[in-house]
């Protein structure tokens, strides 16, 4: 098997599964108990704060653990008050954009911006966008599609100094490039463990010291009173190897995601005529390569390289059952044609030169064999 498919989700790291495996059958104890067994996995919980804390140069109380980063961003979105305004991109991920669409629904005031056509936002447009009611900014971190990354420290220092809360979607960026949230101005930032190696069903929250949200789930007043509910130990504990694991290997890692994407880009784009880089070709996430191939339908080539166990996909794995092209691409200026004919290509360190050539080999084989058919 060849898996390419890392913005999708990563395999569970295997010095993260042996980190949670006691806290399943051994130190099961509810962290919540006042008993000695539930203080041990309370300690351990804490330990795990701390980890997701250095990771982006935060404070371990300003840590919320959640399901991952749709509850995150919802969280985030919903808690800005009623009658003031939110300014995000028609580019993020649809944890953000559709409780937006819903509070527009509701008769609140929403700013869309429209991304470059490298699908990054700048400062600047949203300066443009600000109102006297403007109280929340939201724009991802890097793109989960195109891998574009943003330059959110002047999206966040522009905020700080309009006083404007300034909430990140971090999911794809998080333990892959560096963040400091001190020095990026950032308010609030979502993140989730399956984008580095933990389980599904577990994030965080960021949420700076002093900014208020409101919780929407009550009940034993968990996680500060802001997120109510027995919390899931040995997927927190995953999650925070996880963290102190890419703090650790985060260069080391990079880079040879870094060598592998280069290497795989430009095979594509020498190799395969008409073949076209998406998003930012030097701003971009590590791992990350998307094209657009010109007179092959993306979803076949996806198909054909599966039934060889090698895996790749069109776009976000949120929308892989919406026949509708990526609303990303579309935001982008790119038409339906052109969008219908991309794939996505994730890495992750563990890949190697060697499967990139096998990928490469069949990718040709493929577009040669559907542009004959037509």
């Amino acid at each position: 098997m060849i898996y390419l498919d890392n913005a999708a989700t990563t395999k569970v790291n295997p010095e993260v599964l042996e980190a949670m495996l006691p806290y399943f059958s051994q130190q099961f104890a509810n962290p919540s108990a006042a008993h000695h067994f539930g203080l041990e996995a309370k300690k351990a919980v804490e330990k795990a704060r701390e980890f997701c804390a250095e990771l982006i140069g935060a404070d371990p109380s300003e840590i919320v653990f959640t399901s991952g980063g749709t509850e995150s961003d919802n969280t985030a979105i919903f808690s800005v008050p009623e009658n003031r305004h939110i300014i995000t991109s028609l580019a993020e991920h649809h944890a953000v954009l559709n409780p937006c669409k819903k509070i527009e629904e509701l008769g609140r005031s929403v700013t869309f911006l429209s991304p470059s056509e490298n699908g990054d936002i700048s400062a600047s447009s949203i300066e443009s966008a600000l109102k006297e009611e403007t109280a929340l900014v939201s724009v991802m971190t890097a793109n989960n599609e195109i891998g574009t990354i943003t330059d959110i420290k002047a999206i966040g220092a522009l905020c700080r100094s309009r006083k404007i809360l300034f909430h990140t979607d971090a999911v794809q960026a998080f333990g892959h490039i560096p963040i400091d949230v001190n020095d990026m101005n950032i308010d609030l930032l979502s993140a989730s463990g399956h984008k580095l190696g933990a389980p599904k069903g577990v994030g965080l929250l960021y949420i700076r010291k002093g900014v208020r949200i409101s919780p929407y789930l009550y009940g034993g007043g968990q996680e500060q009173g802001l997120r109510s509910g027995t919390l899931n130990v040995p997927s927190i504990i995953g999650l925070g190897e996880a963290a102190r694991l890419s703090r650790i290997h985060l260069s080391e890692r990079s880079r040879k995601e870094t060598d592998l994407r280069d290497y795989l880009i430009s095979r594509v784009l020498s190799e395969i005529p008409g073949a076209k880089l998406n998003g930012s070709s030097v701003g971009r996430l590590p791992g990350n390569a998307h094209f657009s191939i010109p007179q092959v339908n993306g979803t076949e080539i996806m198909e054909l390289l599966s039934g060889n166990e090698i895996f790749i996909s069109t776009g976000s794995a949120c929308s892989s059952s919406n026949s509708r092209p990526s609303h990303v691409l579309t935001a982008i200026g790119m038409s339906a044609a052109d969008a219908r004919s991309s794939i996505r290509v994730t890495l992750s360190y563990e890949n190697t030169k060697e499967e990139i050539d096998i990928f490469i080999q069949k990718l040709k084989e493929y577009v040669e064999a559907l542009r004959n058919l037509q």
